[in-house]
């Protein structure tokens, strides 16, 4: 049995109903047993409902715009799970993947007490990577929550938390400020935190970081952005002000290009500029900073996966972030007709999604079921909001009624990733493009 075969029989919470094993119990004997190898590592964690994998991103290319070599890593992969691991944006390839994971084994056969989840295990594999590379810098983004995800071993540099909104309720609570409880765990004894919460999730960061001695810089008080809108070559830009604080030297920067057209990324972006120069201030060039975000290319995010007909997937999977990007693509193509292909795991806010996109976007809505334990399967009284499908056969057919005149927009999770590309190469075989 082949390392990803082996991993598959862990339990997994990112394919399960159930929730099992979230504690740091595992994965902290796990590594203890491989030496730590988490320790040696200078990293940035990463937490937040919305942006954190994008914020990961930018930061890392940040880093290697000043000359570093950085490992991150991400979840979840859209479509192997070498994704998740990379180093100069370099993927970890099987050999490496499956040394690392042949390790991981050998501890857990030997310690039959020692029982990780999946993703306990592909973060001990990654930090065992990184190590082994012995890389300038990590970027942990964590999976879920913070306070008890697997990522949340490490000591970093700098912890980053995102936007807080309602998400994964049945585990992380019911309320905003609950939900900013569990990301705020990832707050260390004073290690400066980067965020852009707002309103009650900020209060609860500030009050857990005042509790920890750790400085807090806010989107909005201690650094600033400002859209300035597209520029012929397609870039959306914007400015950068970071004020002066006992830890950092007062930055200002203007036109900073931003390759992604989604405004909510300038906030992203604003994060990742603030934290890197929380910790490396000394190096970092404004060149840097401008080549490292206006390289960024975020994979999956806002992704156009075909031209005629136009095809975009994004993977947003809560109200906000469907909210953010259906007012984009309302915008953008204004003239346009529009249809959305979603599909939702079980857990999710499926009826706020759905009025979200029909207020924002088009009423037209193809809901496409996948083989998928989590997914959400819709039940009769939704057939009046949607138009629910089995067959991809079925959809495709239904979607080339539209003529190449249309923005299909597949959302809702990253699993409906390989359906969209499967579909947009179908699509775009109608119009001689494959």
């Amino acid at each position: 049995m082949n390392a990803k075969r082996k991993l598959d029989a862990l339990f997994n919470n990112e394919r399960s109903r159930a929730f099992a094993g979230y504690s740091l119990a595992s994965i902290t004997a796990l590594l203890q047993e491989m030496g730590n190898p988490h320790h040696a590592l200078r990293s940035v964690h990463i937490a937040g409902t919305n942006g954190k994998g994008s914020t990961a991103h930018f930061l890392q290319q940040i880093l290697r715009a000043a000359g570093f070599r950085v490992g991150l890593y991400t979840s979840p992969h859209l479509r192997s799970v070498n994704e998740r691991i990379r180093i100069d944006d370099e993927l970890i390839d099987d050999d490496a993947f499956d040394a690392c994971a042949g390790e991981l084994f050998s501890i857990i056969e030997k310690h039959t007490d020692i029982q990780p989840t999946w993703f306990d295990a592909i973060t001990a594999i990654a930090f065992r990577y990184f190590h082994a590379k012995q890389v300038d810098y990590v970027v942990i983004e964590a999976g879920l929550g913070g306070r008890l995800d697997s990522t949340n071993v490490i000591t970093p540099l700098a912890a980053i938390i995102t936007s807080v909104d309602i998400d994964h309720t049945g585990v992380l609570g019911d309320t905003i400020e609950k939900i900013a409880g569990e990301k705020a765990g990832i707050i260390k004894k004073g290690v400066p935190v980067i965020t852009a919460a707002r309103d009650g999730a900020l209060n609860v960061i500030r009050n857990i970081a005042h509790e920890q001695g750790a400085r807090v810089f806010v989107y909005g008080e201690d650094f600033y952005a400002r859209n300035c809108g597209i520029d012929a070559n397609g870039y959306r830009r914007f400015d950068f002000a970071m004020r002066e604080t006992f830890k950092a030297r007062e930055r200002n920067m203007e036109n900073i290009p931003l390759a992604h057209h989604l405004p909510e990324q300038i906030i992203n972006a604003s994060m990742a500029i603030t934290a890197a120069l929380v910790f490396e201030r000394e190096t970092l060039s404004d060149d840097c900073i401008r080549d490292g975000i206006g390289k960024t290319a975020v994979p999956g995010r806002m992704e156009m996966l075909s031209n005629e007909p136009l095809v975009i997937f994004d993977p947003a999977h809560n109200v906000a972030a469907i909210e953010a990007v259906s007012a984009y693509l309302r915008e953008k193509y204004a003239g346009m007709n529009k249809a959305v292909v979603l599909h939702c795991m079980a857990d999710k806010d499926v009826d706020g999604i759905i009025a979200a996109l029909q207020n924002a976007l088009t009423e037209t809505i193809f809901y496409v079921i996948q083989n998928d334990e989590r997914a959400f399967v819709p039940q009769d009284r939704y057939r009046g909001m949607m138009k629910i499908f089995e067959s991809e056969k079925e959809l495709v057919e239904t979607l080339r009624a539209f003529g190449s005149d249309v923005l299909i927009f597949f959302t809702g999770s990253f699993r409906i990733y390989g359906c969209a590309l499967r579909i947009a190469k179908e699509l775009m075989r109608d119009n001689g493009a494959f």
